[in-house]
């Protein structure tokens, strides 16, 4: 099985360092279109979507290879530019939604409220988590995760399999979480 990648992002801002032609453009609603034809013909052809970056990276300064961009603007305009493509992709069946790839234990409020919600909706998904265990404090009720100590691509590309199902899923917390998990705490499958 493979993953392939899409941006669901919708390109407003020319200055931005690394989106550019990476996006389905300008519009939301043509975004929304693109993203969905996209992920419906990733998908039939037995591969996993992935809508990124979650909440729009469009309109940001930053390099999300180099730092966890900042995306200021209003409730608004988050719901008619940024969030259409995302609610567009998620109705229609995308298999993972990404909001960022760089390794840290620092989630944005906004970041953290979404996994809570993506959890109370009783669909599956996955939290892969790279780098350190102890972001779980923050959000307990994610029904499932998966733990690698490393931003390394090995370590993503081994969740990838896991995830896939191509290797197993295995490993064991070499410290405790307070309140969460002992040490040894894993699984094997």
């Amino acid at each position: 099985m493979s993953i392939s990648t899409r941006w669901s992002t919708v390109q407003n801002n020319p200055a931005n360092p690394i989106i550019n032609i990476r996006s389905f453009g300008e519009n939301p609603a043509k975004v929304s279109s693109l993203s969905i034809a996209y992920i419906r013909g990733v998908q039939d052809g037995g591969m996993l979507a992935t809508a990124k970056h979650f909440p729009g990276h469009g309109d940001v300064a930053q390099d999300s290879h180099l730092e966890l961009p900042v995306l200021s603007v209003d409730r608004a305009r988050l719901d008619s530019v940024e969030l259409p493509p995302f609610r567009a992709a998620i109705d229609a069946g995308v298999a993972t939604v990404m909001s960022a790839h760089k390794g840290s234990i620092d989630l944005t409020k906004q970041q953290t409220e979404l996994l809570k919600q993506l959890s109370a909706i009783n669909k599956p998904f996955v939290f892969a988590l790279f780098g350190s265990p102890y972001l779980l404090h923050h959000i307990p009720e994610l029904p499932s995760y998966m733990l690698t100590y490393d931003i390394h691509p090995g370590a993503e590309m081994a969740a990838v399999k896991a995830i896939a199902g191509e290797i197993p899923v295995q490993g064991k917390l070499p410290i405790s979480l307070p309140g969460l998990y002992p040490v040894g705490h894993g699984l094997q499958r």
